[in-house]
């Protein structure tokens, strides 16, 4: 009874240390979640080589003050080259959401019809400086130039792909 009454004693002079919730801080930097491919899955695709077609994603980042920048690139080697210029993600009907479409002939961009190619979306919330080949008061971008995705910001982007073949 007394070992009772001398825990209970140091528990409520001690008091009891209950760790709150962390929240985010709307300030605080999130990286972008790639949510959705358009109008396909990610994945496996297979287009005719004469269409003109889009493809395009949606991303998720609760901070509506971030600029989303979108870019479409195939790999190769190292790089991820450019299958168009990079784009501003638009907002959707909720702020924590933007999307972005590409459209083009990727099939004569891509060449090789029937080869696998590896075609990716980066979405990224951090903007680079332009590089020291830019025109004067060129913007900031979400990506660095030239095309080597291994210098992007860890945390800062999100990158998902189809697998294109063009028959």
């Amino acid at each position: 009874m007394l070992r009772s009454l001398l825990s209970g004693l140091i528990a409520w002079c001690v008091g009891c240390v209950v760790p709150t919730p962390l929240e985010a801080d709307a300030g605080s930097p999130t990286t972008p979640v790639i949510v959705k491919g358009e109008p396909f899955a990610f994945g496996p695709v297979t287009e005719d080589a004469s269409k003109s077609w889009f493809l395009g994603g949606v991303a998720w980042d609760p901070n509506p003050d971030d600029l989303l920048t979108a870019r479409l690139c195939v790999a190769s080697g190292d790089e991820c080259v450019r299958l168009s210029d990079d784009r501003v993600m638009t907002p959707l009907g909720d702020p924590s959401q933007r999307e972005q479409k590409f459209s083009n002939r990727f099939c004569l961009l891509l060449g090789d019809v029937g080869v696998e190619k590896f075609v990716y979306l980066y979405v990224s919330n951090h903007l680079y400086p332009p590089p020291p080949t830019a025109l004067p008061n060129t913007s900031p971008t979400g990506f660095p130039d030239p095309d080597l995705i291994g210098t992007l910001v860890p945390g800062t982007y999100d990158a998902k792909y189809w697998v294109v073949t063009c028959r």
